[in-house]
């Protein structure tokens, strides 16, 4: 194999090692954002505050199902926050009366 091709295959390895870090680095990052969202919304939700609880679960939500899955700990958590503002808010398309 010429020398030319070695260089071309150490470097394709080595955009692809980038690449790997960049990903886990903004997959860390965004978790990170979502357990601060969730700890939020536990704040606000001390406070009676469901309104904004709603609004940070939703983005919480959203986050931590594309990032982590429908099965993450922090989906569930998030969801229960939305479903716990839906209640509190007395929203009457969600209530089953």
């Amino acid at each position: 194999m010429p020398v030319f091709c070695l260089h071309i295959v150490g470097l394709f390895c080595c955009v692809i090692s980038v690449v790997a870090v960049v990903a886990v680095v903004v997959l860390v990052h965004t978790l990170i954002y979502v357990y601060t969202l969730l700890q939020l919304q536990q704040l606000q939700a001390h406070g009676q505050q469901w309104a904004s609880v709603y609004e940070l679960a939703q983005q919480a939500f959203a986050l931590s199902q594309a990032v982590s899955g429908p099965l993450h700990r922090a989906t569930a958590i998030a969801l229960e926050f939305v479903a716990k503002a839906l209640f509190y808010l007395g929203d009457p398309e969600v209530l089953p009366y």
